[in-house]
């Protein structure tokens, strides 16, 4: 009987471990284009702006908060990759989340010439967490391709990740196909 108990407690234990992993890492996927397509974000004009506009552009979805000093110092990079790729088939869109409401952060913007963002930036909600995958920090960045494959996933800014986003448009400019992250 002491034995039972022992085997049914490593089996508990293992479930509850193997749940817990699950939870804590879930892998990224591509969204379906179903679930792309649905998606409806709120402008900071009070306007939508709906996902289905950004089809067929290859995208660069930034997830960012205005407490994040790493999203900070990425601003004059995403402004930059933003001026040189928008007029090629790229849409360059910051999610903001966890960042008060559309006004306060309009104020944040203000605030400091280092806050000055130029490219478009949406308030992100839980749909858009559900459809692009959990967001385990900030900055959180996606590079999706034109048929709405992520092809690349970046947790946290680091040193030299502009020119691999860079790099990595560049090919999708040029045609070449990327291998996407699994769907």
């Amino acid at each position: 009987m002491r034995y039972v108990r022992y085997a049914l407690l490593a089996v508990a234990v293992v479930g509850l471990v193997g749940s817990l992993s699950y939870i804590v890492y879930t892998p990224p996927v591509s969204p379906s284009p179903e679930a792309f397509a649905s998606l409806v974000a709120e402008r900071f004009d009070g306007s939508e702006m709906s996902f289905e506009e950004l089809a067929g552009n290859i995208l660069i979805i930034d997830f960012w908060a205005t407490w994040c000093g790493p999203c900070i110092t990425e601003i004059p990079h995403y402004n930059a990759l933003d001026d040189d790729y928008r007029d090629k088939g790229v849409s360059l869109l910051g999610l903001t989340v966890e960042s008060g409401t559309p006004e306060e952060v309009l104020e944040w913007m203000a605030s400091d010439e280092k806050h000055n963002i130029t490219y478009p930036l949406v308030m992100s909600n839980d749909e858009m967490l559900n459809v692009f995958g959990p967001v385990f920090g900030f900055p959180t960045t996606l590079l999706i391709d034109a048929e709405g494959n992520v092809v690349k996933r970046w947790i946290g800014a680091s040193n030299g990740k502009s020119d691999q986003i860079r790099e990595l448009l560049d090919k999708l400019l040029a045609g070449e196909q990327l291998e996407s992250l699994p769907g």
